[in-house]
Formats: structure tokens, sequence, C-alpha cells
């Protein structure tokens, strides 16, 4: 009997051990489930404020610059916005604000027909920002090389390009503004000893996505929009490009601003 006593409190106590271990990790489960809700709706809100601002900024403080018979060409502070969930959240978050922001643009303010292939641009452009940022963040180490790298291909791709084209169209000769732009900043950033090391990442970022989104872009509306020929095509991707380069670096000076003094506080790991 004694015996029998001892193994059930034994039992017992197992199983009480047991029950106590299944609650712990329960209460462990529900407490991770209910951050990652109140994460989950906290960058739902911070990026619906984005896409509200940047809606406000294509509304009522957006230039459109006539090109061939249509107003292609945009110049907006929306991206200023629209790069922070991208930067914060990832690329799924940033394509989604672009998306959303083009699309609200089609419904309360169009300009000509709605061309989807653009819609898509978008979502391409906000993904690639949140892709290029995580990429250059975590390879921030080695930022000064991939910085050089990238400019040292810019200007080998217009030289090599400017040689082969023999159109007098000066197509080519942009991605050589781009790299001369790069390094004079480059020079820049090292003569006045600036330590702010999130620039780099984030003009990188501006550029590379812009400037890719932009040839997209130029493209579809050659294809579906624009009459001259292959000339046309190669001035219109001129000033687009020349427009990118320009928009990018003071973008990305703004944006750095944003995320050292501001996102830096609401959220802890941007610090890293």
């Amino acid at each position: 009997m004694e015996k029998t006593k001892i193994e059930n409190s034994n039992l017992n106590g197992a199983l009480n051990q047991n029950s106590i271990q299944n609650s712990v990790q329960n209460s462990i489960q529900k407490s991770k489930q209910n951050q990652n809700k109140k994460a989950g709706i906290y960058k739902l809100s911070f990026s619906a404020v984005c896409v509200a601002l940047a809606f406000v900024c294509r509304m009522f403080l957006e230039i459109m610059v006539p090109f061939f018979g249509s107003g292609s060409i945009r110049i907006s502070a929306e991206g200023i916005f629209l790069a922070l969930p991208a930067m914060l959240f990832g690329g799924v978050y940033g394509g989604f604000c672009f998306m959303c922001v083009d699309l609200l643009g089609v419904v309360f303010k169009p300009e000509g027909a709605f061309i989807p292939y653009l819609t898509i641009a978008m979502f391409a452009y906000g993904f690639l920002k949140g892709v290029l940022f995580k990429y250059f963040c975590k390879y921030k180490k080695h930022i000064d090389k991939i910085y050089i790298a990238v400019t040292a291909a810019t200007v080998l791709f217009g030289t090599v390009n400017s040689f082969i084209n023999k159109s007098k169209v000066a197509i080519w000769s942009v991605p050589l503004i781009m790299g001369a732009v790069l390094t004079v900043l480059f020079i820049l950033i090292k003569a006045f000893k600036i330590k702010n090391d999130i620039f780099k990442p984030i003009l990188l970022m501006q550029i590379i996505s812009g400037c890719f989104v932009s040839i997209i872009n130029s493209v579809i509306l050659y294809v579906l929009l624009i009459a001259g020929g292959k000339s046309g095509f190669y001035i219109f991707s001129t000033v687009r490009l020349l427009k990118e380069t320009v928009v990018a670096v003071i973008t990305a000076a703004i944006i750095t601003v944003i995320y050292k003094k501001v996102l830096t506080r609401l959220f802890p790991f941007a610090k890293k």
C-alpha cells in the first residue's frame, strides 16, 4: 500500500510538472502571438500613415512635366514617405504601399488611361527598395566597396555604350553623369569626414531602384504611348534618368535625416 501511495504521488507530481510546463509554454506562445499581432498592427498603422502622406503629396504637391504629349514625368515628395515602410518592414510592405498610392491616384486623380503595367512597376519599385536597403545594411562594413563598385560599373557601362551606340542622342551619357555624381558625393563624404553610415545605403537604394524602374516605365510608355521611334525613346529615357539621379540625391538626404532623427526612436531595431 505504501509503495502504491508513493508511486501515485510520484505520478501526480510528474503530471503536475508536465501541466505546469505545458501551461508555461502555452502562455509563452500566447504572449508571442499577442506581440506578433501588436507588431503587425503597428506596421500596418505606420504604413497606412505613410500612404496617406504620400497620397496628399501626389494630390497637392506634385509637378507633372508634359513630355511627348503625355504628363509622364512626375516630380513629387511621395517617394520620401513610401520609402520608409520598405526600409523598416521589407520589400513586401514597400511594394504594397507604392501600389496603393498609385491605385488611389488612378481613382482620385486620374491622369489619362489606367495602365496596369505601371502599377505593377510601382510594386516592383517599393519591393526593390526594401530588398536593396536590407542588403546594403547587412553588408554595411563593406558599403564603401559596394559604393565604388556600383560607381565603377555605372561609368564603365556608360563609356562602353557611348562608343558602341552611334546615335546622336545622348542616352548613354546618362550613366556617365550618374557615375560622376556618385564620385563627387563619395569624395565630399570622405573630405568632410561625414560619419553618417546610413546615407550611402539609402543613396544607393534610391538611385538603383529609381533608375531601374524608370527604365521599365519608359519602355512601357514608349510601347503604349510615345511616338517618334527609337530617338523618341532615347530622349524620353534620358530625361527620366537625369531626373531620377537628381531626385535620388535630394530624397536620400531627406530620408537619412528622417531615419536617424525619427524612425530610430519609433523603431529601436532601426538602429541596427
